[in-house]
């Protein structure tokens, strides 16, 4: 099911942030997801490090978390290699799966799902708007389904570095408007990505097979 309901307890602690790597006046942005070659780690890295290099440069944190399938590896120490090199690796830590995800999510202030080949949903966009945070995304797959552009998030052009970072940088410089955009993705999740309303969506579409509507009159 593509529905997802936030849990009841799914609070954070300062804590959760310190082990993200942010303090109380960080902003800080996680992408949550398996390390490889699509997922878009590397130019997430690469993003950051041009937001990091300017001299008005906002006090930006990133999170990567999760772990490569067993024989992967190597895409581990790809990312880890190309954080090393950034310039900005006191900015960003790598953390692997963990099963608390609910407190990541809790703890960020921006989710970013930057793919670099389509996704054919994007969960991890969804339960960020659980939580209310707003979602940048790379604009393919099943992403542009699901974050509303300049209203829950903003999509940018896959694989774009600079459309990337500009993205990141207008976030991390607005909380006004990640608080609007979190409120407006916790909405749009509760009616269309919860459970209920997925089922809800679900149970129309079979419905509209069923008795279709042709629009001819008696």
């Amino acid at each position: 099911c593509n529905g997802y309901d936030r849990p009841e307890e799914s609070g954070h602690t300062p804590s959760v942030r310190l082990e993200l790597g942010a303090g109380p006046q960080d902003v800080l942005a996680v992408l949550v997801g398996r390390v490889n070659a699509m997922k878009g780690q590397g130019l997430l890295v690469q993003a950051l490090a041009d937001v990091a290099a300017a001299a008005d440069a906002p006090p930006l944190r990133l999170a990567l978390v999760g772990s490569a399938f067993a024989g992967q590896e190597h895409f581990e120490a790809q990312l880890q290699q190309a954080i090393n090199a950034s310039g900005c690796a006191e900015r960003i830590v790598l953390l692997p799966f963990r099963p608390d995800i609910e407190k990541v999510w809790a703890a960020a202030d921006i989710a970013v799902v930057p793919s670099t080949e389509p996704e054919s949903f994007g969960r991890v966009a969804v339960e960020a708007m659980a939580f209310g945070k707003p979602v940048i995304a790379a604009a393919h797959g099943g992403l542009v389904d699901i974050v509303e552009h300049g209203v829950t998030g903003l999509l940018v052009a896959p694989r774009e570095r600079s459309a990337l970072a500009g993205a990141l940088r207008r976030l991390a410089a607005d909380a006004s408007l990640r608080e609007r955009m979190g409120l407006a993705g916790r909405e749009r999740q509760l009616h269309l990505f919860s459970e209920q309303g997925y089922a809800a969506l679900v149970a129309a579409a079979l419905q509209a097979l069923v008795h279709p509507v042709t629009g001819a009159t008696p």
